[in-house]
Parts: structure tokens; sequence; C-alpha cells
């Protein structure tokens, strides 16, 4: 179905599994320090017996683990696998494998060993104990295959809901096409008929054209020859046109290509029209001069050297700054508002005082 997009296809069948992977990850991570506050709390349970020697430290932690993980909803009912690790700082194991710390005292003082336990079981708290907890979804577990589920019929619900957008756009989209035909065939008859009208007219029409075509083209001919003597007076006229208009036209297209020419090569900056009108009228070498000073404004104007500053107006005084090329050559600059090199003109050291003169007036 054309109006199905395929990119939710291709989501909703990849999505329920990487979400499956990333929520089980994620998962463990939030579930891990959950269960090591509760281990901390419970693992060693009533810790009276513990200090009156009643019960020993490895068999009371031993003890409430296995309650705590027979008890436990996740573990006994989703599956999940919780593994500890309980040490003593030296590094023995109490759980889940532990190492006995009584026996050989208990033995040596037998009338004693109820406070050899107590003392035992208080140096190992004194000493601190480690708690490592680490949970564990495995992909084969209940917990993971539920997640699984809901991600799939999760998807498989975005899927139906968008096969059912895609399906009621497509038929929308049949009945106005059906109603798009049907109008094409009521507009195709009428075309018809007018055809059939137009065709009539044309094979009137066609009888008074050639009625009329001899009276038009003897008066074509009139027309011609009245026009004759103008066109020959006007080629005479440019003939005789003075040679200072051809040089003024000259320049006037010289001027184009320059301005259109710098407007593609140097886009950062702005040539003013007085400046672009000095640049024509500067000799072929010079200008070559005063390009390489305007391609390095163009690229970085901090590789330019300038000779001095000067003002810009009679109240508002603003800076420029003079860029000396070729010599004589003298190019003044200036940054706008948006810090937008213009070169405001250009000249030679004869044009200086009217250059100057400019700038003052600006």
């Amino acid at each position: 179905m054309r109006f199905f997009p395929l990119k939710i296809m291709i989501i909703c069948l990849i999505m329920p599994p990487l979400l499956y992977a990333g929520t089980l990850s994620l998962l463990q991570i939030y579930l891990e320090p959950i269960y090591q506050q509760k281990i901390e709390q419970i693992y060693l349970g009533d810790t009276n017996r513990l200090f009156d020697g009643t019960k020993k430290i490895h068999e009371a932690v031993v003890e409430n683990m296995t309650q705590f993980l027979k008890n436990d909803f996740l573990v006994v009912k989703l599956g999940i696998n919780i593994e500890i690790i309980i040490t003593t700082n030296n590094g023995q194991i109490i759980y889940p494998s532990y190492y006995t710390l009584f026996d050989k005292d208990i033995d040596n003082e037998p009338s004693d060993a109820l406070v050899t336990i107590a003392i035992k079981n208080w140096e190992i708290i004194n000493n601190g104990l480690n708690i490592n907890v680490s949970v564990e979804l495995g992909y084969g577990t209940k917990f993971a295959f539920l997640v699984l589920v809901i991600y799939i019929f999760l998807f498989l619900a975005i899927f139906i809901f968008f096969y059912n957008i895609g399906l009621n756009k497509s038929e929308a989209v049949e009945k106005k096409r059906g109603k798009k035909i049907d109008g094409l065939r009521d507009e195709k008859k009428h075309l018809f008929d007018n055809i059939k009208s137009l065709n009539e007219k044309y094979q009137k029409n066609k009888t008074k054209a050639k009625i009329n075509e001899d009276e038009m083209f003897l008066e074509i001919v009139n027309l011609e020859e009245k026009l004759n003597p103008f066109i020959k007076l006007k080629k005479e006229k440019e003939s005789q046109a003075p040679e200072r208009g051809k040089s003024g036209t000259n320049k006037r297209k010289t001027y184009n290509f320059l301005t259109k020419r710098m407007a593609v090569l140097y886009t950062n900056i702005n040539i003013s029209r007085k400046a672009m009108a000095s640049f024509n009228e500067l000799s072929q070498e010079m200008q070559i001069k005063a390009e390489e000073i305007i391609h390095q404004l163009n690229n970085n104007s901090n590789n330019v050297i300038i000779k001095r500053k000067v003002f810009l107006g009679k109240r508002n005084k603003t800076s420029a700054f003079e860029v000396i090329f070729g010599y004589n050559g003298r190019l003044y600059f200036t940054r706008n508002k948006d810090n937008l090199i213009e070169i405001i003109v250009v000249g030679t050291k004869k044009t200086q005082h009217k250059d100057m003169e400019f700038l003052n007036s600006l």
C-alpha cells in the first residue's frame, strides 16, 4: 500500500528487540542499587543473637539471604537472578560459600563457646563486611519474556494504527480519483462539443480569410514601401554617430562587466559605485595591483598593510583606512555595522585630493 510508510514498518520490526535488550540492561542498572540497599538492611538479621553468641554470623547471613531470595517477588515469580557476595575485609567469603571462622577458637575453649562466638561476631562486624550485589536479567527468564511481549504488542498496535491511517487515505484517494475520472469524462464530452462548434466557425472564417488575403497582402507591400525610407535614414544616422558615443558605450559595457565580475569573485566585500567607476579609470597595470589588494581584503583583511587611518564626513566622524598599491595607487575602505568590508574609493596620487574631498563629504 503506497500510503503506508515503509519506515514505520521497519521501525515496528527493529525496535522491539532493540528496546527489549536496552530495557533489560537499564533495569539491571536500576535494580542493583535497590537490592544492594535491601540486602544491607537485612543480611545480619537480629543482631542480638550475634552479640550473645547464640548465632554465628555466617549462619545468620546464610539464613537471612536464603529467606530473602525465597520471598522476593521478582526472584520467585519472574526469574530474576541476583548474585550476592558478602566478604570480610580480609577477603574471607561469608556468603554464598563461607569459611568457618569459629571452630578453632571454640574447640580450644568449649566452656566459653558462646562468649567466643559473640567476640568473633563482634570482631567481624566491627572490622566491616563488604557486600557486592549484581542483578542479571537473563534473556530466557519470565521477566525478559514479559518485556519482549509488551514491546511486541506495543509496536503491533502502532503498526495497526498506521496501517489503518494508510488504508483510510488510500480509500479516500480512490474515491477522489473516481470523482476526478467522472469529471474528466464530462469535460471530455464538453470539449468535444466545443471542438465541433469551433470547427464550424473555422470553416466559415477560412472562407472569409481567403477573400481578404489579397487585400491584406497589398496593404503589407504598401507599408513596407513607406517604412524603407525610415530604415535607410536610421542607418545613415548611426553611421554618422561620433566616436565619443562609441567610447561612452564601451566604458559603460566595461563598467557593467567589472561590476558583475567583482560581485562573483569577491563575495565577502562590497565595492561602491564610486570605487568601481574610479577602478575602471585606472590603467590595466594599476587595475591588476588594485585587484591584488581587493583579493587580500576578501580572503583575509589582516594580511593587508594599512598606511594610515582617515576619517569620513564632517560631523559624525567614522574611520576609514588607506592602503597603497603600485606606489601611486590609493584604496580606501571601511567596515559597516555588520563588520563587512566596504571599498569606498580607488584612485592614484594624482586623484588623492579629490578622493579626500569625497571622503570628507560623506
